[in-house]
């Protein structure tokens, strides 16, 4: 029988803009897929203990890291940056802030 304790989280996190990767390729959908199903088992498994498990996904953002690096490397402004990342935010076309 399995031991409940329930105070446990289990926490997975997964990016869509990983290193260097400007837009989803079929290899990041379907990892990000196979992450949401994984934390969406391990939830059932472990509802009756009372046990969560949350599945963060952030998108794209809007910080220096992410788009001042890449003003730099393609020798365009930053609002060119920031628009070309913006038109690839499906929900409210624009990226998030932190």
């Amino acid at each position: 029988m399995k031991k409940c304790r329930p105070y446990d989280l289990k926490l997975g996190s997964a990016s869509p803009a990983g290193p260097g990767r400007s837009l989803l390729t079929n290899w990041d959908c379907g990892r990000l897929s196979s992450k949401i199903a994984f934390t969406e088992q391990l939830a059932l498994q472990n509802a009756l203990c009372g046990i969560r498990a949350n599945c963060i996904l952030p998108g794209l953002m809007n910080t220096p890291m992410a788009v001042d690096t890449r003003t730099r490397a393609s020798n365009r402004s930053r609002a060119e940056v920031a628009a070309e990342r913006d038109a690839k935010v499906p929900l409210r076309g624009r990226m998030g802030t932190a």
